[in-house]
């Protein structure tokens, strides 16, 4: 075999400091290779690379399946390093696995599974429990064989945990659990605190309900937030707050009812957002800073605007704003967003920073931002769908049935959460959003006329009369600006679920809509307004064509010699 053939040559690993290569063979003692491996040719390229590094007289160190198959792969790598006097400085395993996230070498169903290990240890099951869940999950039977893949991997954590003598954190709950169960620990504490009390699971819970009867007089004192209960993901129960008194008992109840962390426009436009849903406990909650006018501002901008990208836009307009708006003590700026990757990235948010020096400006998520705050808070990622806000991720049925139930009001820990981004800001909330992809959560700001401004930075009509251009035939989406080959047309937000589509006014180009004017669609340009009628019989678009007789209107969606069609025609009297 020539040099040629090898002449691109890449060593599985390089140690450049001590020109050093590391190549590992996938060869038994035997220099077998796996069947579906030429072993001709596999030698034959062993050879080369050994007589290449003799030539050479390079740093060169083999390593074999062999040995990884008997264990000792890693040592052997070890004595070799020492004798070529390589100093070892191993990555911690903390961070090497955070590298390898990054790389995105971690699976997602690497990453479910090392969740739902720490779910099922979290929640201290028996056997009895482990069969009710079963039973009452949304799906039983994916439930009970998600749950036999999951046992193996739980019994080799628990095995290296013993192995290493280590304990983590759910043992922690757990062992001082039974100490105090059995009666190994007697408490002698007359007083319990708890703080941040919407965050605890039942397992927690449970402890702390132990401790308390174990020593007659304990009086336990909770200090919770069920509007800011937003770790449902991690075990947290929010009924445990809602319902406080029905599993600890007869209580009282003080509520903290005056804040100073935001004024009392942003109070109000969150209160009442949370409040929707029923289940949360009712609070009147004033603010000491009082305002006169909306503090909660909607800035309105698609995807198809000309100029900077839309969030680099929208943010120079908002970031100008407050610096000419601030005070020198209030210049701190949060960019939150439901998802990291819906945020700027480090060399966007150093630029940002440069730009606008008087300003602090931090991006955090929604679930980092709790328990912070700052001056301004701009909230990005208000999108609808899966990675939208809500989210309308699906959570696997084992991870649901793991979890505490939580509440039947749609979306309610997403509303919770929203209600945590808009409480950060002292001052005022930007939100950023496009209206022909919004979240559902600002169209309710919008149409069910909360005190938040919509008039403070300039918007297309598109963005303004986005009510107007819903889809006509799931009734749901909105229509999408979107460009192919053929020229720009709008199809449905929902897409592919909903394939609909539509093509813009014959004038000027913008969308048509079909609810302002009952069998027509009209531009929603109120400069241009021009209309074309829709086809009676199936309800979809007409296009204007040229007859024999003069011009006609004919449904769009007629075919020559199709067996289904729609052959539906009206004279023009439309100039």
């Amino acid at each position: 075999m020539s040099a040629d053939e090898y002449r691109q040559y890449h060593p599985d690993f390089y140690l450049p400091d001590h020109d050093i290569y590391i190549e590992y063979y996938g060869t038994d003692e035997h220099g077998n290779t796996a069947p579906w491996i030429d072993k001709v040719r596999y030698q034959e390229s062993i050879a080369w690379k050994r007589q290449t590094h003799e030539k050479y007289e390079t740093g060169y160190v083999e390593l074999f399946y062999y040995q990884h198959k008997a264990g000792d792969l890693l040592t052997t790598l070890e004595e070799q390093l020492l004798e070529r006097a390589v100093e070892q400085n191993p990555i911690p395993e903390q961070d090497l696995l955070s590298n390898l996230r990054q790389l995105g070498q971690v699976t997602e169903l690497a990453k479910l599974f090392s969740a739902l290990v720490d779910m099922y240890k979290a929640a201290c099951l028996d056997q009895v429990s482990v069969d009710s869940i079963i039973q009452h999950s949304v799906d039983p039977k994916q439930t009970e064989k998600a749950l036999e893949l999951l046992y193996p991997l739980f019994n080799q954590y628990e095995l290296f945990l013993r192995e290493k003598q280590w304990i983590d954190f759910n043992d922690m709950i757990g062992k001082a659990l039974r100490y105090v169960q059995t009666g190994q620990f007697v408490s002698t504490w007359k007083y319990i605190l708890v703080d941040e009390f919407q965050d605890i699971s039942e397992p927690r819970a449970r402890l702390v309900k132990r401790l308390r009867d174990s020593l007659p007089g304990t009086s336990l004192f909770c200090v919770g937030d069920d509007w800011q209960a937003i770790y449902r993901f991690s075990g947290a129960d929010v009924k445990l707050t809602t319902n406080f008194s029905d599993y600890f008992g007869v209580t009282s109840q003080t509520t903290l009812d005056l804040t100073f962390r935001f004024n009392n426009a942003i109070g109000n436009v969150a209160t009442e957002f949370v409040t929707r849903n029923p289940i949360q406990i009712k609070k009147d909650i004033q603010s000491r800073v009082k305002v006169d006018k909306p503090a909660v501002s909607i800035l309105r901008q698609g995807n198809n605007e000309q100029g900077p990208t839309p969030l680099e836009k929208a943010l120079n307009a908002i970031m100008a704003c407050v610096e000419a708006s601030g005070h020198p003590n209030q210049n701190k700026v949060y960019l939150l967003a439901r998802f990291w990757h819906q945020m700027p990235d480090s060399t966007q948010l150093r630029a940002m920073q440069r730009q606008y020096s008087s300003l602090q400006i931090d991006s955090q998520s929604f679930h980092a931002s709790k328990g912070k705050e700052a001056d301004y808070v701009v909230v990005m990622g208000l999108t609808a769908g899966k990675h939208g806000f809500p989210s309308q991720k699906i959570t696997p049925p084992l991870v649901d049935a793991l979890l505490p139930k939580g509440d039947d009001f749609e979306f309610a820990e997403e509303r919770r959460l929203f209600y945590v981004a808009l409480t950060r800001a002292k001052h005022k909330v930007y939100l950023l959003a496009d209206m022909t992809d919004v979240s559902d959560f600002v169209v309710e700001l919008i149409k069910q006329r909360y005190l938040v401004d919509t008039d403070e930075f300039d918007a297309s009509f598109v963005q303004k009369l986005f009510e107007h251009i819903s889809c006509s035939s799931c009734k749901t989406g909105i229509l999408k600006e979107r460009v192919s080959r053929y020229g720009k047309f709008f199809s449905c937000s929902f897409y592919p679920r909903c394939k609909h589509r539509e093509t813009p006014c014959d004038q000027c180009g913008s969308p048509m809509s079909s609810t302002i004017k009952p069998g027509y669609q009209v531009c929603i340009n109120e400069e241009c307004g021009d209309t074309r009628p829709v086809c009676k019989k199936c309800g979809s678009e007409m296009k204007l064509r040229k007859g024999p007789h003069g011009a006609f209107w004919g449904c769009t969606t007629y075919r020559k010699n199709a067996d289904k069609t729609c052959g539906y025609a009206m004279k023009c009297t439309i100039n």
